[in-house]
């Protein structure tokens, strides 16, 4: 009968730790998706960087995904955005890549762009990003 009980409390406790929010997505959390161009076209290849602004109130982990033939979308990436105020860097890269050479995204079409934005659920969908160097 002690086994039993012991047993049972052991059960419970993986459940509620389990149910208390380990893993659990944040309600407030959403993605965020859109489009990156240069001079007008679409970026083949690259990558999206976004940093929550500190110094605008805004904490929480960066965030960064693959930009594919202009698009970009983080519904894939293990953290999700919350409403505020956003540092952005793109890296852009022309696709063609050559692994015997280490560049797996392509020649780079411009330096590290950066800039900010403020994103809300509102806009998130419907993020552009346009690169004119």
């Amino acid at each position: 009968m002690n086994y039993i009980s012991y047993a049972i409390c052991a059960v419970m406790a993986v459940t509620l730790l389990t149910a208390s929010g380990c893993g659990a997505a944040n309600s407030n959390e959403f993605s965020v998706a859109g489009v990156v161009t240069f001079k007008g076209a679409p970026v083949p290849r690259g990558t999206v960087t976004f940093s929550p602004d500190s110094s605008q109130g805004n904490s929480g982990p960066a965030i960064t995904t693959d930009i594919v033939d202009g698009k970009f979308d983080t519904a894939g990436e293990r953290f999700g955005m919350t409403e505020g105020a956003y540092r952005i860097q793109i890296y852009g890269y022309d696709g063609n890549a050559k692994p015997e050479m280490e560049i797996p995204l392509g020649r780079a079409l411009f330096n590290a762009y950066r800039t900010e934005t403020e994103i809300t659920q509102q806009n998130a969908g419907e993020l552009t990003f346009s690169v004119a160097k």
